[in-house]
């Protein structure tokens, strides 16, 4: 992926994304509000599970800062949405998370090995 979309994490360890800078990957040339309000009504998403309503500041011509509406969205999100845009960037957007989830899955998957190995070695010690 040439740019990527930052990836952030939330309190309860969600992985989020800017629908803003989502937009903006995929060149969506529809204003972003229109196209969220639209994507949220079609694939019926909801608030506070799959995005979370964020306030965000741009600069403008003169150097000042205006506040902007954006959204914070689980992946899960960011791919359907990906998947719906239907152009050359949802395909590398929707590669670029899964392939972020998988390195995610895999790093839990062996922290989890780990942990169950350190715990079985700690048991058969105790029954010694």
């Amino acid at each position: 992926m040439n740019k990527l979309i930052k990836i952030t994490t939330n309190e309860q360890e969600q992985k989020l994304v800017s629908a803003r800078e989502l937009h903006g990957f995929l060149e969506v040339t529809e204003r972003f509000q229109k196209w969220f309000d639209k994507k949220i009504a079609k694939y019926e998403f909801i608030e506070n599970e799959d995005f979370t309503s964020v306030k965000n500041f741009t600069v403008v011509n003169n150097g000042a800062k205006r506040e902007i509406q954006d959204y914070a969205i689980t992946l899960g999100m960011e791919k359907e949405l990906s998947m719906v845009e239907n152009n050359e960037n949802d395909k590398e957007a929707r590669r670029y998370f899964i392939s972020y989830e998988d390195k995610l899955n895999e790093i839990v998957k062996t922290k989890l090995h780990f942990y169950l190995e350190t715990l079985s070695n700690k048991l058969w010690k105790s029954k010694e």
